[in-house]
């Protein structure tokens, strides 16, 4: 039987498709960095090693970009989950420092990502107040306390207007659930916190 039937260019085919397997080998190790670092930098800002945490940002964002590099033209990678996990990462470590550092977090255009990249590491950054509002507890820095709440609440409060009614952002709603209970733990520590103190005052 003619095998004329065939496409051609089967040479040009397999030279893109091992480009493509190489591009991907990379994109994955070049996420796995981006996540680590994130992580990283989220840590060391817990610890209140905030120059080291800002110097793993500014990192993070020259990453950032040579990821953007390695995706650009290659639709089949952009929409890896990995690529949207490392992007997000990297929202939620830039947002926590630039919120601590500079009292504000930037816009997703000022961080180079997409609109639900953006909401879903803003979604994650509750945590991190969270754990900043219960380290502050533990210290007995009630005011920190509660900046640290007030914070978790209208971050809260911003991202759940993307998400009701219409769910645009796949993921969203789970994350947001999992933060309506962080808040509501939070209150109630923070409300057992203050008895104790009070008790402490009048004894």
């Amino acid at each position: 039987m003619s095998k004329q039937f065939l496409p051609g260019g089967k040479s040009e085919l397999r030279t893109e498709l091992e480009e493509l397997a190489r591009a991907k080998e990379k994109t994955a190790e070049l996420c796995g960095r981006i996540i680590e670092e994130a992580g990283t930098s989220i840590s060391l800002l817990h610890r209140g090693e905030n120059s080291k945490s800002r110097h793993l940002v500014q990192s993070l964002g020259a990453k950032l970009k040579e990821l953007d590099a390695l995706v650009k033209d290659k639709p089949s990678l952009s929409r890896v989950s990995l690529v949207k996990d490392a992007k997000m990462e990297y929202v939620e470590a830039s947002g926590f420092y630039s919120l601590v550092a500079n009292g504000r977090i930037p816009s997703h255009r000022e961080l180079g990502v997409e609109p639900d990249e953006f909401l879903l590491g803003l979604a994650d950054l509750i945590g991190e107040l969270r754990r900043r509002c219960l380290d502050a507890v533990r210290k007995s820095d009630y005011a920190e306390s509660e900046r640290s709440f007030e914070k978790m609440e209208k971050l809260y409060e911003f991202v759940w207007q993307f998400e009701y009614p219409k769910r645009e952002v796949r993921g969203l709603r789970h994350k947001l659930d999992v933060d309506r209970r962080l808040l509501d733990d939070t209150r109630l520590i923070l409300a057992q916190s203050h008895i104790s103190l009070s008790f402490q005052k009048e004894h």
